[in-house]
């Protein structure tokens, strides 16, 4: 339900060009449902284990990942730094975890876990690519290039877990390389000014 963000933030983008009477990157726009079917391949999701609550919250986890994508967008049109950006993001996380420790048996002995460490490592690079990506970038490219934490994911567990690829998650992932390589090509050839670029 996490890669359903992309679908949302294309059809909010793609609302807002029509109401604002521009173009839209239209080559672009088949690659990113192409993309969650090759997300769906992948991971073969099953509702009957996690139930509706928990489907629900993902979706709408999904939704709120949008929002924050296009708030980005937003910013980056302002000029706002993209330093600044993530120093704000940090400090509303810091603030979140300092409220919400207490509530744990152990709340202070994480920060010297070493997973720990790597994990909000990770999350600070994480934030300034994707600050930096939707700052600058194509709202509908990013939405295309917004399912390769599913190939990375696949490499790692493969390499690392020793996990089989079953038939359909390589055909899955065929499809996700085979859509960015064409919203590559299809970037290259469009001209500058295109409106799907804002």
């Amino acid at each position: 339900m996490y890669y359903t963000a992309p679908l949302f933030t294309s059809i909010f983008f793609c609302l807002h060009a029509f109401n604002q009477k521009r173009s839209v990157w239209l080559k672009i726009l088949p690659l990113i449902p192409l993309g969650f079917f090759g997300v769906l391949l992948v991971n073969r999701p099953s509702f009957s284990e996690v139930g509706f609550g928990y489907s629900s919250a993902a979706l709408l986890s999904a939704l709120f990942l949008s929002l924050a994508s296009l708030s980005l967008k937003g910013l980056g049109k302002r000029g706002e730094p993209s330093e600044r950006t993530i120093f704000y993001f940090s400090l509303t996380c810091c603030i979140t975890a300092t409220v919400l420790f207490p509530l744990e048996s152990k709340p202070y002995k994480s920060f010297l876990d070493p997973i720990f460490i790597l994990l909000a490592l990770f999350t600070v690079l994480q934030q300034f690519c994707v600050t930096l990506g939707w700052g600058r970038g194509s709202t509908l490219l990013n939405c295309v290039f917004q399912f390769s934490g599913v190939p990375f994911a696949v490499m790692f567990g493969v390499l690392l877990f020793n996990e089989r690829l079953s038939l359909s998650a390589i055909f899955g992932m065929a499809v996700l390389l085979a859509s960015e390589l064409v919203a590559v090509l299809i970037m290259q050839k469009k001209p500058h000014s295109v409106n799907g670029k804002k």
